[in-house]
């Protein structure tokens, strides 16, 4: 398995055309975060993770975010997935995905039943897209 990737973040409204490597981009008013494939296949794609209380949620917790569920790229070649989680990528397959274990995986990233057990879901608040919108509120100067 490889070494995780460390991400930065930044929190913004409107997301670049060209979204740096390592730099997860969090749009609290389009509730959507954005980085580029880091898996090491080295094709960059622009993967982009809605949040929403049926998608995926958000848990910042002062000094960087993590994402649950974990994050599946299958639409681009390298068909990565990884579970971000304090800042980190950790991969659970790169170009080495087959029909079987993506069985296992839904569009989304989610685990199907009778998958085998992935991490354990970040501990601390999840702050669905209003919550993160209050916080956002009241830590950005206006």
């Amino acid at each position: 398995m490889k070494a995780p990737v460390r991400f930065t973040h930044r929190f913004v409204e409107y997301i670049p055309e060209r979204p740096e490597p390592g730099m997860l981009y969090v749009s609290v008013p389009y509730a959507t975060v954005v980085h580029r494939c880091g898996c090491g296949c080295g094709c960059g794609n622009k993967v982009v993770t809605p949040l929403s209380p049926f998608d995926w949620k958000l848990a910042f917790d002062g000094e960087s975010i993590s994402l649950y569920p974990s994050v599946g790229n299958f639409s681009s070649p390298c068909r990565s997935h990884c579970w971000i989680r304090g800042g980190r990528a950790h991969w659970v397959t790169s170009r080495v995905s087959t029909p079987t274990s993506l069985d296992r995986v839904g569009a989304s990233g989610r685990a199907m039943p009778g998958a085998a057990p992935g991490p354990m879901p970040v501990t601390g608040a999840h702050i669905g897209h209003r919550g993160l919108v209050r916080l956002l509120r009241r830590l950005l100067p206006r």
